[in-house]
């Protein structure tokens, strides 16, 4: 049988938390790349629209569509694009733990409902935070931006206490309202620890999809010719192929940071009657 890599069995530092999130990748980015692919599918649903309409992307970007057919694949792409990934983390939260995987899709629609209730909680609390700024903008120069960069700084912090809501409900099947408490409650005292986390593994990725990007564009000016169909469709074509490599990490991190403020809030025990749940 192979090692089961979580929950972790004591707190982690910085740089265990990003190795075991690279170690849940590793073991579980194979049977999750059709999720991966289908996120950036969803999210591709309203261009795939327009083009199978005769128009190129940049045209729909120019001449914005309003008729039924763009709208109804704008919002079927947008319910998409929230389950797929709860879909990602159920499978790979089964998978390391050791349990057989499957009925993750259905799983996932059945969170929808809840998934956005917390989207429209997290939008009442953005614009809370934003309403910070407001005073800024009675000043100006540099005072102006200086203060526009201190007063989102409530904003930010926030943010981060929330960014495990979503691994909360997918994992402890909490309803929106408690996965945003459950993230708050978790996150306490560790907001320096979670901003390192995130700006290195952000970081990381963007490094992977400047690569991408750049090989593809080289790639499609040498073989393309200027065939500009054949570097739309090639840059399609690697859109998803990241996507799909993306999109697991994503929910990895999230994974591994869970774990880690578990164990450390609540101690090894918990995590492990929770990985059995």
């Amino acid at each position: 049988m192979s090692e089961t890599l979580y929950p972790p069995p004591r707190p982690l530092s910085v740089g265990e938390v990003l190795d075991l999130s690279f170690r849940i990748y590793r073991r579980t980015f194979v049977k999750c790349l059709v999720f991966g692919g289908l996120v950036v599918v969803a999210n591709w649903l309203p261009n795939l629209y327009v083009i199978a309409r005769g128009q190129t992307v940049v045209q729909s970007v120019v001449r914005p569509q309003s008729d039924p057919g763009y709208l109804a694949a704008a919002f079927i792409g947008m319910l998409l694009a929230l389950v797929f990934p709860l879909a990602i983390i159920y499978r790979q939260y089964r998978m390391v733990t050791g349990q057989a995987t499957g009925g993750e899709l259905p799983r996932a629609l059945r969170l929808l409902g809840r998934v956005i209730l917390t989207l429209i909680l997290y939008l009442l609390v953005g614009i809370a935070c934003g309403l910070l700024i407001v005073p800024a903008f009675f000043t100006g120069g540099l005072t102006r931006y200086l203060l526009v960069a201190v007063l989102l700084l409530p904003m930010a912090y926030v943010l981060v206490r929330l960014m495990c809501a979503f691994t909360a409900m997918v994992i402890e099947d909490t309803g929106a309202t408690g996965s945003l408490a459950r993230s708050w409650e978790l996150t306490g005292g560790s907001v320096w620890r979670l901003t390192a986390i995130y700006t290195v593994a952000v970081f990381l990725l963007l490094v992977l999809y400047i690569v991408i990007g750049s090989l593809t564009a080289f790639l499609y000016a040498v073989l393309g010719k200027g065939d500009v169909a054949l570097i739309a469709a090639g840059i399609g074509v690697v859109t998803v192929a990241a996507g799909a490599l993306a999109s697991p990490y994503y929910s990895a991190l999230g994974l591994a940071v869970f774990g880690d403020l578990v164990v450390r809030k609540e101690g090894a025990d918990l995590s492990q009657r929770i990985s059995a749940s």
